[in-house]
């Protein structure tokens, strides 16, 4: 719109990036129109070690509970490091750099943008408050929400999984030609061994379909791929599998003539394979929540 000599432009953005985008032209547009000239403020002495309980990872507050987009909770999370005597927070894929005005207080290194944190009853770093996201407040992730603890599930997953898939095959093969003696112990029944295979295929499946067409970012709101739909069954086909393999471990706290490694691995690999299907059920992509 142009009026004599005022000048009006309209910018629209309509991609899942275009909030980032948006908010750097509004920032440079500010920054170049109307500057700040409050000074900045005052940078405070700390402690040494003090800053280091503020690092962490915290989730906004505002995701979907009940659905599977609950899963993009993770990417929207506020990633805090310490270093060099300043917090570097990771956000939205943009790196920024804070420095301590109070105790609970950081302004960014630039300028007069603020960040705050608050502490629980216990006097730990608890949440975040960042100055120009006012309606949202963030949760520190512990316990459940500690993306390490999924991450090491699912390395061990992956290891329980290749010995089912791979190595009982091989050893089946290398077997098949031998005789056993009479002293030898006995090797896991085969029935047991079909039920934990089965499961084991389940969950790569599922594990390959997720991987290769889930959307990047936050695509996944506009749409769910028809290939996730699918790989949401094979969680629920593992269920009846890993309660099998529940009752064969069962069966085998009896069974002394059968190697005692055997059975701890079938134990642990039950164990393993039931605390997926927890982990699935936590993330709400136990079945089509959406």
């Amino acid at each position: 719109v142009s009026q004599s000599r005022y000048l009006a432009h309209q910018l629209t953005f309509n991609t899942s990036g275009a909030g980032r985008f948006t908010r750097r032209v509004l920032q440079q547009f500010t920054d170049r129109f109307f500057p700040d000239t409050v000074p900045l403020a005052p940078i405070i002495n700390l402690p040494e070690g003090y800053l280091k309980p503020f690092g962490g990872v915290f989730r906004a507050n505002r995701f979907s509970h009940t659905e599977l987009f609950k899963i993009l909770a993770r990417d929207n999370a506020a990633r805090i490091s310490v270093e060099d005597d300043t917090l570097k927070m990771l956000l939205a894929g943009e790196v920024s750099r804070w420095v301590p005005i109070d105790s609970l207080l950081f302004r960014n290194i630039n300028n007069n943008s603020t960040i705050a944190f608050s502490r629980d009853e216990k006097g730990k770093i608890a949440n975040l408050f960042i100055g120009n996201r006012p309606i949202l407040a963030y949760n520190r992730n512990t316990g459940i929400w500690d993306w390490n603890w999924h991450r090491a599930l699912l390395t061990v997953l992956l290891v329980v999984m290749f010995y089912v898939l791979i190595v009982w095959p091989w050893m089946y093969v290398v077997r098949y030609r031998y005789v056993r003696a009479d002293r030898a112990p006995v090797t896991l029944p085969i029935l047991s061994k079909w039920i934990a295979w089965f499961a084991a295929v389940c969950f790569l499946v599922f594990g390959l379909l997720v991987h290769f067409n889930l959307p990047p970012g936050s695509e996944l709101m506009f749409g769910i791929p028809r290939a996730i739909e699918i790989a949401l069954v094979f969680p629920i086909i593992a269920i009846p599998l890993i309660l099998g393999m529940l009752w064969q471990s069962i069966r085998l706290i009896d069974a002394p003539k059968t190697r005692i490694r055997s059975r701890i691995f079938y134990w642990v690999a039950t164990l393993v394979f039931a605390a997926t299907i927890a982990s699935l059920h936590f993330w709400n992509l136990l079945g089509w929540n959406y």
